[in-house]
Order: C-alpha cells, then structure tokens, then sequence
C-alpha cells in the first residue's frame, strides 16, 4: 500500500477560495429569483388595475439592484474581510503541516496536531481552480491546495483517488 504525502502551508487566499467555493451562487440565485418574482405577483393581488411600469417593473428594478448591492458587497467586501479575520484568529489554519493518504485513510500531521480519518469520513469534495475541497460534514472541510504537489501530473491522480473514495461527482454526496 503506498503512502502519497504533500506539504501544505494554508494561506488567508486558500481559505476565501475554499469559502467562495463552499457558498455557491446556486442557493443565491434561487432565493433572489424567488423574491422576484413574488415582487411581481404582489400588485396581482390588489384587486385594481396593475400598470405594468409602475406597479411591476419599477419594484422589480428595485429589488434587483438592492439585491446585487448586497450579493456583491457580501462576497468581494463581507466575505474577504470575515475570512482573512477568521484565519488569523485560528492559529492552527497558518501552521504547515504534512498531508498523507493511501487506500484506507487520510492522515494529516503538524506539530501539535495529528488526525487520521478513514475515506469514510468524508461525504463529498469539490475541485476550484486553485483548491481542493474534502468535506467532512456540510460546513466542515479541508483545504488542499494545488500548489503544494510537487507535480502536475498528481493533480489528475489526486482528482481520480477523489472520485473512487469520496464520490464519482465533484460535488455529490456519496451514495
């Protein structure tokens, strides 16, 4: 059984790259399109005349523009700020540590920390540009960054041993 084995040292970036990743735009998109369009029934309901300019569009505008305000201030200005504060508050995030796997389990080891899990554990992954996600729960995850193989050629290895272990879908829970 042979024993992969990387080092890794999280950066602030990794950590807004994985928490950008983790909160997709799926779940925002749906709550925004909801919203709009039960502004748009809400002048339906009054039982006079509906101008289309004034009772639908015009609140529609509205909300669209206070929405992407929000969604845009949440993740370029809210979401950077909060994570960068998050990982220079935990100490354990910016200490190196060294990162093995082989069929059974994943171990990870530093030095004050050391866990070994079993593929088991966890339930899904996702892929970003720059990152690796393993979830071990919903909210709960570790971060790989690419950079730290040692050859490019052991990311698609890395991608592939992912997809037997965890899940055959980037994103998917396992079955």
């Amino acid at each position: 059984m042979s024993l992969d084995t990387i080092n890794v040292q999280l950066t602030p970036e990794d950590y807004l790259m994985a928490n950008r990743l983790h909160s997709r735009w799926v779940k925002q998109v749906a709550i925004f399109l909801v919203g709009a369009v039960v502004i748009c029934a809400i002048p339906y309901f009054n039982n006079g005349i509906v101008y289309f300019d004034s009772d639908v569009l015009l609140p529609v505008a509205i909300y669209i523009g206070f929405v992407t305000l929000v969604f845009a201030g949440s993740r370029y200005f809210y979401l950077p700020r909060r994570t960068r504060r998050l990982y220079w508050q935990q100490k354990s995030m910016q200490r190196p540590f060294a990162m093995s796997w082989d069929e059974g389990f994943v171990s990870l080891q530093s030095e004050e920390y050391s866990a070994r899990s079993p593929w088991s554990d966890y339930s899904k992954w996702r892929e970003g540009e720059q990152i690796f996600m393993l979830y071990l729960s919903d909210i709960m995850f570790r971060i790989v960054p690419k950079r730290a193989f040692q050859d490019a050629n052991e990311i698609p290895e890395f991608r592939d041993l992912l997809r037997r272990k965890i899940s055959p879908v980037e994103g998917k829970k396992r079955v």
